[in-house]
């Protein structure tokens, strides 16, 4: 035992090699814990302490336990989570701009070049990314969702810090579901469902014709031609058809959600399945357009709501090395 910390520094509990000592698999306080192991004077260990501190309480980043002493070694305790549980962390490096402009304007375009590499799972190597011009790296996305991320990344504005906290609500970030419910709830606007084209949502999605290379252009077509049919039957009577316009698409899926579970409407979800996944899948490109049309809207209160708690670690300065 060294204080709160219980380890074995040997190869069956190392997780990783590092460069001045390695991470094991340990027990902090009676809490598993990644251990990494430093040199008592390593500078590094104090970055890493000194960022976890700072950064307390943010569910974003990794949560720091403590830290031992003994030996001439420094233990910095880390919690651990299950592979598909993504934090922030590996802060040894970290160097604090002081809110340098041009320190935060680079910091972000690599940030940008970061997410291409891990959206492309490593395809095109981080180097390649690096040695090319903003332009030339945002046209290699794979879709229109990275790319907007990234030119946002690459142009973050005056304000750079709002601009992060703006990001995390980026539609990248949504999941199935929300992205669903989002697009479901703005169908349910009552300027939408009316077709009020006078109204100040219509104006803005319906602006203009999409083009031929949106996946919703002639939308109509791109349904199943039974459910397209069945669901226009509706409003056959009041001689209302649905038209090929991004206002009447969104009422659509509203009203698909509201009724495809009805006992009536069996073979519309027999045919289509999960209509989340569906209309996702049908119009990938939907949810951003929404989004960039909407976001500076008060309509921007049906996009899923990030608790943001981005803020500046303070500056390096004296770690403690027992909190």
């Amino acid at each position: 035992m060294i204080g709160k910390l219980k380890i074995f520094l040997d190869d069956e509990f190392k997780i990783a090699s590092t460069s001045e000592g390695g991470i094991y698999l340990g027990f902090y306080d009676s809490r598993e814990a990644a251990v990494k192991v430093f040199c008592e004077d390593s500078s590094r260990a104090r970055n890493e302490i000194s960022c976890l501190q700072g950064c307390r309480g943010d569910s974003n980043f990794v949560t720091f336990y403590g830290s031992e002493i003994s030996k001439a070694c420094l233990y910095v305790c880390l919690s651990l989570y299950d592979k598909k549980a993504i934090r922030l962390a590996d802060f040894d490096q970290s160097v604090q701009c002081m809110r340098d402009p041009q320190a935060i304007k680079r910091d972000l375009e690599a940030l940008g070049r970061l997410v291409l590499y891990v959206v492309m799972k490593g395809e095109i190597p981080f180097e390649t990314l690096t040695a090319e011009n903003n332009i030339k790296v945002a046209e290699k996305s794979p879709d229109e969702e990275t790319k907007d991320l990234i030119c946002c990344l690459f142009s973050p504005g005056e304000n750079v810090m709002n601009c992060l906290k703006d990001l995390l609500g980026h539609p990248f970030f949504w999941t199935w579901e929300n992205r669903y419910r989002a697009l479901r709830d703005l169908g349910n606007e009552s300027d939408i469902k009316t077709r009020n084209n006078e109204s100040k949502i219509l104006k803005r999605l319906n602006s203009r014709t999409p083009e031929p290379s949106r996946s919703f252009y002639q939308w109509k077509s791109k349904i199943d031609k039974y459910v397209m049919k069945k669901m226009n039957d509706f409003y056959k009577a009041m001689r209302n058809p649905y038209q090929n316009t991004v206002g009447d698409l969104l009422k659509f899926i509203r009203n698909m959600g509201e009724h495809i579970n009805e006992d009536k409407n069996k073979d519309m979800k027999e045919r289509i399945g999960d209509p989340s996944r569906y209309f996702q899948q049908t119009f990938p490109d939907l949810a951003i357009y929404v989004y960039k049309k909407l976001k500076d809207t008060e309509y921007r209160k049906h996009f899923p709501q990030t608790k943001s708690s981005l803020s500046m670690p303070a500056a390096a300065g004296p770690v403690d090395l027992r909190s």
